[in-house]
């Protein structure tokens, strides 16, 4: 009933008007408690006045349960628990009311009994000099102006610490009913970021300094009072988005006590509710404005936590609320996409030995105790393959140690391949492999016929040799609108059995640091991180990865509006493909599917059996199979936990895009030196190709398109001189070596080069 609108209504999501508040008069002070509210009117003749000499009225409306409506004791409703309209309080006005205060169940008001014959009304807050003319939202402080800065800067200066030292008024003071208006998101909070960026813009340019240290002092008092605030609803928590906007916490040593204040009671909500019912709304305000409002508090909370890491001996309490905090923004951000997930990596997270060592320690016997391993989306990719290569390392070294004290040589899987067989080869070691601790031992491969020592380089020809029969055997070439995918093949004995080695293969290449093509759709990695029983959580941003046309068709059903999809479409519950022979295949998706029309009551359960069925049932023994070989590699490795899909795609394949200066400044000259012209000549023709050249050279220089996720900087290319000025120069891929002959002239080395690039052939989808 505190909107006085005669109704028992539970919310009221739109403003509407009090219609019978126009019977008392026009209002003049408002003030609202918890579920009540307090009018002050000017009476709209003096006969409705409880004195002739008297002009103002004071009406009362909602909950009335522990009597904070003031109604006259005579009165019949006095002993109502609530008002749902407007109610006169005849002897409250005749007190000469001249400033109203409504907070919780209580109602204060200040009177001056003394002069009833010359009433005046005193506003309950005003901004005076500080506002510009003009419509503001409800007690917004609105953009101080220059104007105002000049007539009285000590004014607006004591409103703005009123302002940032005052919860409610911060919570009040941005509001916007015109984005509620043109809002169309449910329980979605009137709350304009927009203007709370305005009005910090607008102060610190008019005195950086003065206003900087004004706002800064309300806001630490803001935080000392943290205990008194009575904190339950998301309209309550209005004022941490303020505070989480200003751009001075953008320099955390500066602003301690204020970040720790603001990021505890955020962090305090976030551990609270847990089914974010006050945390959605709060998001959602975020939702409604541009990104650059997401990516202000993330940047805000990565700074303070980056200030507490950068200390010795950070304390653990402050970094955990930080990460609690950016967790949470974290989880919405996903689903809202505002502000691209690399934002959330933080530098300082893993960038030393000690703490790479401590997350591998906790990963290797988890405990209670704080680690970032809890927070995986703040460690940045390049330091989850190092601790991904450092647990498996640590499980090398530990089987290598017991075999150690067992006077056992010490164990690698070694894998003995000719190059004319290499499939068969391959198939036959893996299944001589009776001990599984075996596939966590380091990688060594030896082509039969041929001499010398695997230091990687011949790890890495193996892969480039054997997965493209593989792919070839064990997969089908997909095509849709232009992409070109692998997906498995049919299940029969011999394909599972080759779609367990490609699992195991794909283990190993992670395992082991060796980057493999990317062939499958971005959902593929998607399927390897869930479980099983995991499978509904695939949606329609997943098939689109594979086959955009299908999506697209799918979102038109879910968006058509009507309720005759049955004659618009057509469709049962039934699905038609091809299958890898070109035969056509109709699938029922429920028992009796092709009975059963598609309609709006039921087409959110159509698409999504459609995409389960689409992207894993009608393949899921192959997948399976391969998930099952790709496990026996990584379920020893629990690394693999902390990496999103998107990561673990890069992780297997790499990065398709290269700093060049990386791969130039790391780069090591047999018999040549930097300086020598033949190397000044080829670096100015590599920097002058255009992108998609300089992605061939990558092929030509390491046999694929792409580099580690650390950069070009873990390529560590050789270029050595060679005699023969009439050959091309030539690469050994599985060593990163260049053969490069020491031409006479730049035009000579260009050609050469250039023809060397373009005769380069990879592994491609044709």
């Amino acid at each position: 009933g505190q909107c006085g609108l005669g109704e028992p209504l539970e919310s009221v999501p739109s403003p509407r008007e009090i219609s019978e508040l126009q019977d008392h008069g026009s209002a003049l002070l408002i003030s609202a408690g918890r579920r009540h509210s307090i009018i002050v009117v000017r009476s709209r003749s003096i006969e409705a006045s409880p004195r002739p000499d008297f002009l103002y009225n004071v009406v009362a409306f909602g909950s009335n349960s522990s009597g904070q409506l003031g109604i006259d004791p005579e009165h019949p409703a006095a002993s109502r628990d609530k008002m749902l309209s407007p109610i006169l309080l005849r002897q409250v006005s005749e007190l000469n009311v001249k400033q109203i205060f409504a907070g919780g169940d209580h109602t204060f008001l200040r009177c001056d009994i003394d002069n009833v014959k010359q009433p005046k009304l005193d506003p309950s807050f005003t901004w005076g000099d500080a506002l510009e003319t003009g419509p503001h939202p409800i007690c917004a402080p609105g953009s101080p102006s220059l104007a105002a800065w000049e007539a009285s800067s000590d004014n607006l200066l004591r409103n703005v610490e009123t302002l940032c030292g005052s919860a409610a008024c911060l919570n009040a003071g941005f509001l916007s009913f015109a984005k509620a208006l043109t809002h169309n998101r449910q329980n979605y909070m009137a709350f304009d970021l927009e203007a709370v960026r305005a009005y910090y813009n607008a102060l610190f340019e008019l005195d950086a300094s003065r206003t900087a240290t004004v706002v800064a002092r309300g806001f630490r008092r803001l935080m000392g009072s943290q205990p008194s605030l009575s904190l339950t609803t998301a309209s309550d928590y209005l004022f941490v988005l303020a505070v989480l906007e200003c751009p001075l916490l953008l320099k955390p040593q500066d602003h301690l006590p204020i970040l720790e204040g603001v990021v505890g009671i955020l962090a305090t909500l976030v551990h609270r509710d847990p089914t974010e019912q006050v945390l959605k709304p709060l998001f959602e305000i975020y939702v409604a404005h541009a990104p650059t409002y997401c990516q202000r508090i993330v940047q805000v909370l990565q700074g303070y936590l980056m200030y507490l890491l950068a200390g010795q001996g950070a304390p653990a309490e402050p970094v955990f609320l930080c990460c609690l905090s950016l967790n949470w923004l974290f989880r919405n951000n996903r689903r809202a996409k505002l502000i691209d997930n690399s934002l959330f990596y933080n530098s300082k997270v893993g960038a030393s030995d000690a703490a790479i060592q401590q997350m591998v320690l906790w990963l290797l016997a988890p405990t209670q105790a704080f680690s970032f391993v809890n927070f995986p989306f703040l460690i940045p990719l390049a330091m989850k393959e190092k601790i991904l290569r450092v647990t498996s390392q640590q499980h090398q070294l530990q089987q290598m140690s017991a075999q150690a004290m067992e006077g056992v040589q010490l164990p690698v899987l070694l894998l003995k391949v000719s190059r004319t067989n290499i499939l068969e080869d391959t198939l036959a070691n893996f299944d001589k492999i009776k001990n599984p601790q075996l596939w966590t031992c380091p990688l060594r491969v030896i082509f039969e016929g041929e001499e010398g020592v695997d230091e990687g380089g011949l790890v890495k020809e193996f892969f480039q040799l054997i997965m493209p029969k593989l792919y070839a055997r064990a997969c089908v070439p997909m095509e849709a609108e232009g992409h070109q995918w692998y997906w498995f093949a049919p299940p029969t004995e011999e394909t599972l059995k080759l779609q367990s080695a490609l699992g195991l293969l794909f283990g190993l290449a992670l395992y082991n640091n060796v980057l493999i093509e990317p062939f499958f759709p971005s959902v593929f990695y998607k399927m390897l991180i869930l479980e099983t029983s995991e499978m509904k959580q695939l949606n329609l941003e997943d098939l689109a990865s594979c086959t955009p046309d299908v999506a697209r068709g799918l979102q038109q059903l879910l968006d058509h509006e009507g309720r005759n999809e049955e004659d618009v479409f057509g469709l049962t519950f039934e699905l038609t493909y091809k299958d890898a022979d070109g035969k056509t295949e109709t699938i029922p998706l429920k028992p009796g599917g092709g009975d059963i029309a598609v309609t709006s009551l039921n087409k959110a359960e159509y698409v999504q059996l459609y995409i389960q069925y689409y992207l894993y049932e009608r393949a899921g023994a192959s997948f399976d199979t391969f998930k099952a070989g790709f496990l026996t590699i990584l379920r020893r490795t629990s690394a693999l936990v902390m990496l999103r899909p998107e990561e673990l795609e890069r992780l297997l394949c790499g990065e398709p895009e290269y700093d060049l200066m990386d791969l130039k400044k790391h780069v090591r000259y047999v018999n040549y030196d930097a300086s020598d012209d033949v190397i000044q000549w080829f670096w100015s023709i590599i920097e002058a190709l255009p992108s998609s050249k300089r992605r061939k050279f990558l092929m030509y220089l390491t046999g694929s398109a792409r580099v580690p996720v650390r950069g070009a900087t873990d390529i560590r290319m050789v270029i050595q001189r060679t005699a023969d000025e009439t050959r091309l120069p030539v690469t050994h891929t599985c060593f990163n070596l260049l053969d490069l002959p020491a031409y006479k002239d730049k035009a000579t080395l260009e050609s050469k080069l250039l023809t060397a690039i373009e005769e380069t052939e990879g592994f491609t989808l044709v």
